[in-house]
């Protein structure tokens, strides 16, 4: 029997891929346990609640357009230190507003800024694809997006 310091008792924890119903064991401050026999100095109850990992903060930006990387102003942020930031503050997941290149078409942004992500975050990413000139090519890709699902495949 694990003894913690806060037990977090049957909440809905939200991982990577379902729902678990479980309690969360924590010792200083760090997650030691998922389940099993748990005895804390401290616990909550988290019945019919969501236990999530982290914050989110859907709407970042960490990167700009190969186009635009010598122009002012400049994000203030990127992949790293964006993600270092964010951390610090309990966010453990980002999504990165992502701009194209010129001409670029919105899975190939998104290819590109994955690589840029997967080499810089700390934290989880996923890519809001800008459309800055909507051209039929562009318009096409949409169905292609929602059908690769953009949520699954480009997240760091």
């Amino acid at each position: 029997m694990a003894e913690v310091d806060l037990v977090i008792r049957s909440g809905q924890l939200a991982t990577a891929s379902m729902l678990v119903q479980a309690d969360i064991g924590i010792r200083n401050g760090i997650i030691v346990q998922i389940g099993g026999t748990l005895v804390g100095r401290q616990e909550l109850d988290a019945t019919g609640l969501l236990v999530l990992p982290g914050g989110v903060d859907g709407h970042v930006h960490l990167s700009m357009s190969p186009d635009d990387a010598n122009e002012e102003p400049r994000w203030v942020d990127d992949f790293t230190s964006g993600s270092h930031a964010a951390l610090a503050g309990g966010i453990t997941t980002l999504g990165n507003m992502s701009f194209p290149a010129l001409g670029e078409a919105p899975i190939a942004t998104l290819e590109r800024e994955t690589a840029v992500a997967r080499r810089q975050a700390i934290a989880d990413i996923f890519l809001h694809p800008v459309i800055i000139a909507p051209t039929p090519a562009v318009l096409d890709e949409i169905p292609q997006l929602r059908a690769i699902g953009v949520w699954q495949r480009f997240v760091s």
